[in-house]
């Protein structure tokens, strides 16, 4: 019999093995790969685990889609790490397969409690919107370990499109997630100014990934429209957070949650000018500085510090009744 562990105890141990992991998957590529594994794998190894746990905190009933992977989850996060040592092919494909599989059955699982209800509530769409998005995430990661062309994109390109994934879809997703259903909680859904907030929110987070990643291939203009549209709602959930949701919680998670909101409004800042940027062809902004700006302040500061607001206050309010 497989021992379980739990989400929790998986993202411990992620966060302990994170600087080993990413030391040891340096491969001699450029830095730029490089700084993208690392802040792909700190999704992988901590982040997704996590947000399962707090997936599962939402759900009313036992999910056993999302407790058969209990006991895969850190392997699958350990070998997709260690694809990143080996050059993009068969091999490298076949470490990262468990975590394409662990993506699969997340998303399955928002796929089957979405159908029993169908648009149940904004915050229940988001929930399953966002587990569908770690799918696509693992499947662009999996195109880049295998080594597969896609759409002639360059590798830099097809690594990024798996941590956008991971981080602009999944994470970011939930969060709006969570945000709704604090909201529905404590009865201020019913307020016009939270309501029409968080529907522009709910709609940012679901309509403008997809509308980015067709821009990206087939019509720029798309992107900026998609760009634009994804950090105005992101910055609007920013301020729900920070002036609505923060004021409601304990310390830390209060301080955790106010670094995230507020760090939403630097990071959409620079997705709304390097949008513009690229349509113009202007240059002014390149990828490179995105990653480290953009990307390194969404991984620490929106999506880490989010995620762990809502898990402390949960856990603080739930016990050891809802640990899995």
């Amino acid at each position: 019999m497989i021992p379980t562990i739990s989400f929790q105890t998986s993202a411990r141990f992620g966060l302990w093995l994170w600087v080993p992991t990413v030391l040891f998957t340096v491969s001699r590529q450029t830095i730029l790969l490089e700084f993208i594994q690392g802040i792909v794998l700190w999704a992988v190894l901590i982040l997704v685990p996590i947000g399962l746990w707090l997936i599962q905190s939402l759900k009313q009933d036992q999910n056993r889609l999302l407790d058969s992977i209990k006991p895969l989850i850190l392997a699958a996060g350990l070998l997709s790490a260690v694809s990143f040592a080996l050059p993009p092919g068969a091999a490298a494909g076949i470490l990262q397969f468990p975590w394409w599989l662990v993506t699969g059955v997340v998303a399955f699982s928002g796929l089957k409690d979405f159908l029993k209800n169908p648009f149940a509530s904004r915050w229940q769409t988001s929930l399953a919107v966002a587990q569908g998005y770690l799918f696509v995430g693992g499947c662009w990661l999996l195109a880049d370990r295998l080594g597969m062309n896609v759409l002639h994109f360059s590798q830099e390109i097809i690594l990024l499109t798996g941590m956008h994934f991971h981080y602009a879809g999944f994470t970011t997703t939930l969060l709006a997630a969570l945000v709704g259903r604090q909201f529905q909680q404590t009865g201020r859904m019913n307020s016009a100014q939270i309501h029409w907030g968080y529907w522009l929110v709910t709609l940012g987070v679901t309509v403008a990934t997809p509308i980015i990643a067709i821009g990206i291939t087939a019509v720029p203009l798309l992107e900026v429209i998609g760009a634009v549209f994804l950090a105005v709602s992101l910055m609007v959930m920013g301020l729900l957070m920070g002036l609505e949701i923060a004021p409601q919680f304990k310390q830390p998670a209060k301080t955790f949650l106010w670094i995230s909101a507020g760090t939403s409004f630097f990071s959409m800042t620079m997705a709304i000018l390097y949008g513009f940027s690229e349509f113009y062809e202007l240059k002014a902004i390149e990828i490179p500085f995105m990653v480290i700006t953009h990307g390194l302040a969404n991984t620490m500061g929106f999506a880490t510090c989010g995620l762990m607001a809502f898990y402390l206050s949960r856990n603080t309010q739930a016990g050891e009744s809802l640990q899995s």
